[in-house]
Parts: C-alpha cells; sequence; structure tokens
C-alpha cells in the first residue's frame, strides 16, 4: 500500500494517491453548494451538504438496515472509543450545570407521560423485584396494607415496598404511614411492642381518671 501523495502526510492512501483526510478535503474543495436552499455549505453525496443528506438519508437507511446500523456503531465505538470518552467528557463538563437541567426537565416531562417505567426501574433498582412481583403482592394483599388494612384507593400514595433493610428482604406492601412508622422504630420488634403497651397504658389511665 502506498503513502499519501500530499507533502508531510505519512498515512496510506485510500483513493487518488491520497489518504482518507486528504480524499475529503480535495473532494469538497470541487464540489459545487449545497442544492438546499440557503445552504451555503459544499455538497457531500447527493448534491447535499452533509448535515442535510444525514438529515434526509441516513434516517431512512437505519430503518431499512438495523443489523448493519448495529454493527456499525459496535465498531465505531470500539475503534474510537477513548476519543468518543474524552469529548463526552469535555461536553459534560464544559456545560455540567445546564445539561443536568435539561436532564431533570427531559426526565420529568418523560415521568408525567408514562410514569411506569421509572416505577418499574425503581422497584428493580432499590428493592430488586419487578413490576409484576409487585403487582402479585398487591393482587394477595386484596389492595390494602399489610398492617392497617386500609385500603389503596384511600390514600393519595401507592401501598410503598416495605423491606428489612439489612437483608434486602422484601416483607410485604404498606401504606405511607405504617411505612413510615415501623421505620422510625428501626424495624425493631421489641420497640414495638414497648410502643404499643406505652399506648395502651395511658389509653387506661386516660380512661380511668
Amino acid at each position: 500500500m502506498s503513502i499519501c501523495s500530499i507533502a508531510g502526510c505519512g498515512k496510506y492512501t485510500k483513493a487518488r494517491s491520497m489518504c482518507a483526510k486528504h480524499f475529503k478535503e480535495d473532494r469538497l474543495a470541487k464540489a459545487p453548494p449545497c442544492s438546499r436552499e440557503g445552504c451555503d455549505r459544499k455538497a457531500y453525496v447527493k448534491g447535499e451538504c452533509q448535515k442535510h443528506y444525514m438529515q434526509t438519508y441516513k434516517p431512512a437507511w437505519r430503518a431499512e438496515h438495523p443489523e448493519k446500523e448495529l454493527i456499525y456503531d459496535r465498531k465505531h465505538k470500539k475503534r474510537n472509543g477513548p476519543a468518543l470518552r474524552e469529548k463526552a467528557k469535555g461536553y459534560y463538563y464544559r456545560d455540567h450545570e445546564q445539561s443536568k437541567a435539561r436532564l431533570r426537565e427531559r426526565n420529568k416531562a418523560a415521568y408525567q407521560r408514562d410514569p411506569e417505567p421509572f416505577r418499574a426501574s425503581r422497584l428493580k433498582y432499590v428493592f430488586g423485584i419487578t413490576k409484576w412481583q409487585y403487582e402479585e403482592m398487591f393482587r394477595q394483599q386484596e389492595g390494602k396494607c399489610a398492617i392497617c388494612k386500609k385500603d389503596s384507593s384511600e390514600e393519595t400514595k401507592r401501598l410503598a415496598v416495605d423491606h428489612c433493610h439489612k437483608t434486602g428482604f422484601v416483607r410485604g406492601l404498606l401504606c405511607s404511614r405504617c411505612n413510615t412508622g415501623i421505620g422510625q422504630l428501626r424495624d425493631d420488634p421489641d420497640l414495638l411492642v414497648e410502643a404499643a403497651c406505652y399506648i395502651v397504658k395511658h389509653r387506661e389511665l386516660q380512661a380511668a381518671s
């Protein structure tokens, strides 16, 4: 394989005795302007600049050849992985706060459109259960809190997943008040019994007075 004919370039040739970079530059220099009205860029393919060509033809090609697009993406990421990561890092640090704000707005809008994927993702990530396992527990409890037996339709929030904070074992579904109550008492049965005895004791004293 021969070397690029441009002085000072040691890369291998691609076409017309030039490397890929110089061949592209030479082709663009001789190319007519883009056929799109108001665009002063050089034509890239099919009479259009690279930007308009990608907007017009690339989506259709991707839709017709999904398997080729996947292979191309994998090869591109493997070949240019470090450079792509550095580029992404540069965008992230250069526009960090604005990027976070845009991401929050996007996620908020997506959640308002359809909250179910977010709920399913949180169930799997936090509690290790699927959406269908949650629905099965909900069905077994007949849509009621496992402690106070209050129907979930009377609550403003969905039944919360109660789990052991030490082992992660999922125990059942509780209303927000019961879930908060046992959490504040550190999931300790002895403390819960003491709290119950305390309330009963003072209820009897109040009734006797």
